[in-house]
C-alpha cells in the first residue's frame, strides 16, 4: 500500500484545479501499479482549501473512474486542516483532548 500520501495542487481557478489533478491522477495510477503498489480509493478524499468559499459546483475528481469524496477537512501529522486554513477546528479538537 502506498499509505499517507499527500499531493497538493494550486490554481487560480477550481476547475482548472481539478482538471490538472485528474490527468496527474493518471500519472500517479500508473506509477502505483507499475510499481505493484494499491491505493485505497474509499479512503482517499480531497479538499478546496480557499479564503473565499469553494464553490459547490466544479468537477468531479476521479481515480480509475472511481468518484472521489470531497471533505471539509482533514488530518496531517496530527493537525486538522480545513478548507478555510483556520485553527479553529483543530484547536476546538486540541481542547476536547
Amino acid at each position: 500500500f502506498a499509505d499517507d500520501t499527500n499531493l497538493f495542487y494550486s490554481e487560480r481557478k477550481v476547475n482548472e484545479c481539478i482538471s490538472k489533478i485528474n490527468y496527474e491522477m493518471l500519472n500517479l495510477l500508473q506509477w502505483i501499479q507499475a510499481n505493484k503498489l494499491s491505493l485505497s480509493i474509499e479512503k482517499t478524499q480531497y479538499i478546496i482549501s480557499s479564503k473565499k468559499r469553494a464553490p459547490g459546483n466544479h468537477q468531479t475528481l476521479l481515480i480509475d473512474g472511481e468518484i472521489i469524496k470531497r471533505v471539509d477537512s482533514f488530518q496531517f501529522l496530527g493537525v486538522i486542516i480545513d478548507d478555510r486554513l483556520s485553527w479553529r477546528q483543530h484547536i476546538s479538537y486540541i481542547r476536547k483532548k
